[in-house]
């Protein structure tokens, strides 16, 4: 069973009812569009499951409503792939429990409707988008909460997407750590016996849940408003060309934690996933590639850590 909460921040502040988002841009706090990303995730008949074997099909497209529906222009996301004729019930099922991100692929999560604020923050930002200012970084995650009924020990897998917050203009690379917390309480989930908080000897969650990998452990999120194609030269510069805004592709990237239980005694544990830098190595690679347009991420606190991991051993 899983249940599912969403986080993001382009530069946050953890308040009691949710993340309050604001903005940093380029060389002042753009608080014109605050977002509110108190976007609780339903939890609806959550023990109801389908058959590993039922997956969506993404064969059929539908036409693409949006740049009518919301009065935005088709550039916007001219660089994702077509969206798929069932992706609004499909979508449904995943953020109701009913399906995992193994079961989606990309033609789903890369849309930006699959996140919970796009309708009410996203488009608002597009469309008024300040002509002298950009947002140089910002990232989240969804789900940022999840709860693992582990029936046995065993190697487990759990997987959530990590984004490039709305109007984020450059790339960002981004490692991935998991980390080890004494308390740990979900902001809207529960576990089944109705608590919210653990409480745990960190030595002993080490030795007994172990992470086999983050996979990626590191990555480079592309643009969520990018306003460049581009391309290299036989020697590896850039040359970029200026486009209309437009998500461009990997701004939505999926991560999955791979863990092993052994020995772990009956109870409710946590453990967790945080943000980064990526390494050295990454980070020159990609500044050379992306020149001026990258940056390095990690290094913002939201008061948790990014993904929370929920166990439940029985």
């Amino acid at each position: 069973m899983e249940m599912k909460r969403f986080a993001g921040v382009v530069y946050g502040l953890d308040l009691q009812n949710g993340l309050l988002l604001i903005a940093l841009f380029s060389w002042i706090l753009f608080s014109m569009n605050i977002f509110s990303m108190n976007n609780s995730i339903p939890i609806t008949n959550p023990e109801v499951k389908l058959e590993s074997n039922i997956s969506p099909s993404p064969t059929l497209e539908i036409k693409d409503y949006r740049t009518s529906y919301y009065g935005l222009s088709k550039e916007i996301f001219s660089k994702l792939p077509p969206m798929p004729f069932d992706f609004e019930p499909t979508r449904d099922l995943f953020s109701t429990s009913q399906l995992s991100l193994k079961d989606l692929g990309e033609e789903y999560y890369l849309q930006p409707e699959f996140y919970p604020n796009f309708k009410t923050s996203g488009v608002q930002l597009i469309l008024d988008y300040p002509q002298d200012m950009e947002a140089k970084n910002g990232y989240g995650t969804y789900p940022s909460e999840y709860i693992l009924k582990a029936d046995k020990d065993g190697q487990y897998e759990v997987s959530f997407m990590v984004y490039s917050s709305w109007g984020v203009v450059s790339y960002q690379g981004i490692g991935l750590i998991p980390s080890y917390l004494a308390t740990a309480t979900m902001d809207q989930n529960y576990f089944p016996d109705g608590s919210r908080s653990v409480s745990q000897n960190v030595s002993y969650v080490k030795e007994h849940i172990k992470v086999i990998s983050i996979t990626p452990s590191e990555l480079i999120l592309s643009p969520s408003y990018a306003k460049w194609d581009l391309d290299w030269d036989e020697q590896g510069r850039m040359i970029p060309t200026r486009s209309a805004p437009h998500f461009e592709y990997g701004w939505a990237q999926k991560v999955t934690l791979y863990i092993e239980i052994e020995g772990l005694k009956a109870g409710k544990y946590h453990l967790g996933v945080n943000i980064g830098s990526a390494s050295n190595s990454n980070s020159q690679e990609w500044t050379f590639k992306y020149r001026t347009l990258y940056r390095v991420g990690g290094g913002y606190a939201i008061g948790k850590d990014w993904f929370n991991l929920y166990i439940v051993k029985q």
